[in-house]
């Protein structure tokens, strides 16, 4: 069990890298690499890797003795201090791993240039087509806070028994290559969970690194992924991603993803991506505070693209500098749930709070604030003749948005939608709207709106069989 305190009182991310080596040696220890229990009994061997010969000042590359030393029912166990890496370790089918630091310690990978090419990893454990089973990882500090540095510090993919915790990423990755976690469970009846995987500070622009002057094709890093090699079920827990490239928390795959609390911010595309077979989303808190790079930008909030019986529950939604959607409901998902959450978008017009596309299956949206203070709609449905039922149930609308562009506060164009208790108190100027409704069957009952309209103030409620 790790000894970590909760996740809200840690320390902030530090971002100087002007710092002399022993400044930064104390900084990260108080900062990162926080404290990790492991069963040491469970492996046939136990290996303290200074004791071994590994070097803990940060001098020499531990590389070729870790690739000596890892194996089959083998716990590496990291001393404080700070390990210099400059290329890949690679395990693959595998039983019975570990790479523990138990009191912290802080692995620092080499630059863009210096770092093998072929293998911008520091560890890669299990691939999809010879998969390890049982891993353990965590307790580390990456510091990349050096020029054109930036790297992927663990590529896992696992039949199952993944546990990887307590690993914070110091720095910007600024080499502009793949994101530092990739994650997948193989196996369909296998699990995993990754807690406490943190790297706050983001990427530099796409642009502005080594990567794109090779290959300005790549959008750039994504936080963390899970792909399509990802069949079993994984849980990101109280997982904290910066402003990234790509995707914040990316996984669009073949399997189940549960993200439960934890901080998505300010990348380029969403926040929080997921698809597959179905999964949940509780407790996390998404932010959009600002643009991420020049032009147009994409950065939503949630986004749910397939799979089934999604549930987001209790989500804050915060986007004062809005740049695209708050959560969106993608044609090729056919059932969410939403409920217990909030939505708040800032003045910017069109961006819209939640949106339900046409192409979407049954929705439920429940006991959930939306604020808009930007000319778009808190919740828009579309939907074709035969489209599943949505249902919106105590839903409240809030916040001063105008209606200079998108006029209506709720806009309903699928037949069968239901609206029960919802409450619009949209005062907006430039005639700001209600509940718009542009499909037949639909069912509003309870709730009432108020807003204003040629200079007056105006409550209604309507039941409308």
């Amino acid at each position: 069990m790790s000894t970590m305190k909760n996740e809200e009182t840690y320390p902030s991310v530090i971002e100087s890298s002007s710092d002399s080596p022993r400044q930064v040696q104390q900084q990260l220890g108080q900062l990162g690499g926080y404290p990790i229990a492991v069963d040491e009994s469970r492996y046939d061997r136990v290996i303290d890797v200074v004791e071994a010969g590994a070097d803990n000042t940060g001098g020499t590359s531990i590389v070729p003795l870790l690739q000596q030393l890892k194996g089959d029912n083998t716990l590496l166990k990291f001393p404080p201090g700070r390990y210099y890496m400059d290329d890949e370790v690679r395990l693959t089918g595998f039983v019975n791993f570990g790479v523990i630091a138990p009191n912290g310690a802080t692995l620092v990978p080499a630059d863009y240039e210096t770092f093998n090419a072929a293998n911008r990893r520091l560890f890669r454990l299990g691939v999809y087509y010879a998969p390890g089973r049982d891993l353990r990882f965590g307790g580390f500090s990456i510091d990349q806070r050096a020029p054109n540095t930036g790297i992927r510090v663990l590529e896992a993919e696992i039949a199952d028994g993944l546990d990887v915790r307590n690993v914070e990423v110091i720095g910007q990755h600024s080499s502009g290559t793949g994101g530092p976690g990739l994650f997948n469970i193989t196996d369909p009846a296998g699990s995993g969970t990754v807690e406490r995987f943190w790297a706050q500070s983001g990427s530099v622009p796409q642009s502005q690194t080594p990567r794109y002057q090779v290959d300005p094709e790549y959008w750039g890093p994504t936080g963390i992924l899970s792909t399509a090699a990802h069949q079993g079920t994984i849980t990101y827990r109280a997982c904290r991603l910066g402003s990234f490239a790509d995707n914040g928390l990316y996984c669009v795959t073949t399997g189940t993803t549960n993200v439960s609390g934890g901080i998505y911010q300010n990348s380029h595309n969403s926040q929080v991506r997921l698809g597959g077979v179905t999964g949940t989303i509780q407790n996390v808190t998404v932010r959009v505070d600002r643009q991420r790079d020049p032009g147009p930008s994409e950065q939503r909030g949630i986004r749910i693209q397939s799979g089934s019986n999604y549930v987001i529950d209790n989500a804050t939604v915060t986007m004062p500098q809005p740049s695209n959607l708050g959560i969106t409901i993608m044609d090729d998902n056919s059932s969410t749930t939403i409920r217990n959450s909030s939505v708040s978008m800032g003045s910017v017009s069109g961006k819209h709070g939640i949106v339900i596309y046409s192409g979407a299956g049954t929705v439920t949206v429940s006991n959930t604030t939306v604020t808009m203070n930007g000319s778009a709609n808190a919740v828009q449905v579309n939907g074709e003749a035969n489209a599943s039922n949505v249902l919106l149930d105590g839903i409240t609308v809030t916040g001063n948005a105008p209606g200079t562009t998108w006029r209506e506060s709720i806009r309903i164009a699928r037949p069968g939608t239901e609206l029960r208790n919802v409450t619009v108190n949209q005062p907006g100027s430039d005639n700001r709207d209600g509940v718009f409704v542009n499909a037949n069957n639909v069912l509003v009952t309870g709730g009432g709106v108020t807003k204003r309209h040629g200079g007056r103030s105006e409550s209604s409620s309507k039941t409308i069989p």
